[in-house]
């Protein structure tokens, strides 16, 4: 616009200067009117270039960073997603989420933007040294030297600073996800036990220590301006006033002070944004630790299955599955959980597993899902051990149901089907499923909106025991040849229990069923059931037979009909 100015307040001179002279011979009937038309037109023209290339730079920009951002949180979860169980086991599930969505944030924003910053700057600091070295050859080097000393010193000196706010940054940030990773999957008992300010605080140590680090950042990254501002434009004066007192004629030092002034006032908003932008960076280090560490964890720990199951002709089940000596530690456990077990179910059969806490029912059961790998001994189907590359297609034969089921936030349906696509749920299936499961007619009959109705977050407009039911039809909705049921009917009644396990045996041919349980009502009718204790199989049996010859048993048998009398 500068140029248009000044061409419209005195045309004549530009007509009459060399470009201007060249411009008419080519355009003779260029006057001044035409010329201000044109020159305005021109401007305007190269304004919204200017300015459609400057848009275009921000789309580019954005697009890459936040795709970058998609690539690196994708990356990360299945990273996550493809490491064993034992893997997970180890992890804080609240430390993960904050270091694929927040971590990955921050790294977009914090770390992406500023490089693309930090290069725009030296680009612009670059074009404008050439042009005040071609006006002023001495000027730009001084100002150059004199700006980048004091930003280099000031950059080194706060290093140690920036580090340490990093550090409690990414603390307290991690101290945040996990307070309140806490607080939601706790959230009825802090309400029932009226400790909301116990964890609100906690809450409050984490964000204000977050707070108090972050406020820093600012501090160093603008303080350095507002300190050099002043001690330039002193320097300037004592320069001026030095000159002034050896005599020296004003007039011919302001010339040379101000070009040094007007050298640093172009340099400096380019220099303080590059090192702003470099502050950033450093401070926000934390962010990059933690999403290379995570790659580098996933990475260390033990390869996952292959992606490509075995064929069904070699995961053929006709006979038996067993575990044979399989011994399994916990990390940093001081004692096995198991200590060279035997178990083998024979294919079709109801066996039921019991034993008292620890006795390691539920790490036995982890192990015959492939979830853990035992450190020695082998898992056996009709004689062949699997492999870590049988287990993917092992797994889908496979019906799974906890103690405590864990429902999203979904209609019925779609937590029945889990893990489907909407567009490829059977609706007959799911049915089929609630029907076996004894909660058809609930569904159906009390739920306002029948499979279509939400669940709620964690399944909290269900019963402990029809959550544990929507759980037994998802098991039941892939037709599993094997039936995990893990303290899987512990919300439920005893004739619910007998239904259900009368239902699952009448409508699945074949099916085999592993129940693991406390209440020995479950696993009064099985066909064999598995005494636990300290890690091993102790005796085995049906029920009157372990009650007669396995006092552990026995009194586990006891325990339960002194408590069912007092119900």
């Amino acid at each position: 616009m500068l140029p248009f100015l000044m061409l419209a307040t005195d045309p004549g001179r530009f007509l009459h200067s060399p470009l201007g002279v060249q411009l008419v011979t080519y355009f003779p009937q260029l006057d001044t009117d035409a010329l201000i038309i044109t020159a305005g037109l021109f401007a305007v023209a190269m304004m919204m270039l200017a300015n459609a290339a400057s848009l275009l730079a921000e789309v580019m920009r954005a697009r890459y960073a936040h795709g970058l951002g998609h690539w690196l949180q994708l990356r990360l979860v299945r990273h996550v997603l493809s490491q064993p169980y034992a893997y997970h086991l180890r992890r804080n599930s609240s430390v993960l989420t904050k270091t694929i969505v927040n971590d990955v944030d921050r790294f977009t924003h914090r770390i992406v933007f500023p490089l693309y910053d930090v290069f725009c700057c030296v680009s612009t600091s670059f074009f404008l040294l050439v042009a005040l070295f071609v006006l002023e050859p001495w000027a730009a080097p001084l100002a150059i030297f004199a700006l980048g000393s004091y930003y280099g010193l000031v950059f080194r000196v706060l290093r140690r600073r920036r580090q340490e706010v990093s550090q409690r940054m990414n603390a307290a940030m991690q101290g945040q996800f996990f307070v309140l990773g806490q607080l939601f999957s706790s959230l009825k008992m802090i309400l029932t036990r009226h400790c909301e300010a116990f964890f609100a605080k906690r809450f409050e140590q984490s964000s204000s220590a977050y707070a108090s680090a972050a406020t820093r950042i600012p501090v160093y990254s603008s303080g350095p301006k507002y300190l050099l501002e002043p001690v330039a434009f002193g320097a300037l004066m004592v320069w001026i006033i030095v000159e002034i007192a050896a005599g020296n004629d004003v007039m011919r030092v302001l010339p040379a002070a101000g070009m040094v002034a007007m050298a640093c006032y172009r340099l400096l908003p380019s220099l303080q944004l590059l090192y702003g932008r470099l502050v950033v960076l450093t401070s926000m280090r934390h962010a990059v630790d933690e999403i290379v560490a995570e790659l580098r964890s996933a990475a260390r720990a033990a390869p996952p299955a292959t992606s490509q199951p075995t064929s069904e002709r070699s995961l053929s089940w006709q006979r038996t599955l067993e575990l044979v000596d399989v011994t399994f530690a916990y990390p940093n456990a001081t004692t096995s959980a198991l200590r060279q077990l035997n178990l083998q179910i024979c294919k079709g059969e109801f066996a039921g597993l019991v034993g008292a806490t620890g006795s390691g029912k539920s790490t036995a059961a982890d192990i015959l899902l492939g979830l853990l790998e035992a450190d020695e001994g082998q898992v056996r189907l009709d004689g062949r051990p699997l492999g870590r590359d049988d287990m993917p297609a092992w797994r889908e034969r496979i019906g799974y149901v906890p103690q405590k089921v864990v429902l999203l936030d979904t209609t019925i349906e779609e937590n029945i089907a889990f893990g489907l696509p909407r567009e490829a749920i059977d609706p007959e299936r799911v049915r089929e499923a609630a029907r076996v499961a004894q909660m058809l007619e609930f569904i159906e009959g009390h739920l306002p909106h029948g499979f279509q109705t939400p669940a709620g977050e964690c399944g909290a407009f269900l019963s402990g025991g029809q959550q544990q039911r929507i759980g037994l039809a998802r098991a039941l909705y892939f037709k599993p040849e094997l039936l995990v049921l893990d303290e899987a009917t512990s919300a439920l009644d005893n004739d619910t229990v007998a239904r259900v396990i009368e239902a699952i045996r009448s409508n699945l041919d074949g099916v085999t069923i592993l129940a693991i349980a406390h209440r020995l009502n479950t696993v009064r009718g099985c066909d064999t059931i598995f005494y636990m204790h300290g890690g091993v199989i102790e005796s085995q049996g049906h029920f009157d037979e372990l009650t007669a010859r396995c006092p552990g048993f026995r009194r586990l048998a006891q325990l339960g009909e002194a408590t069912q009398e007092a119900a």
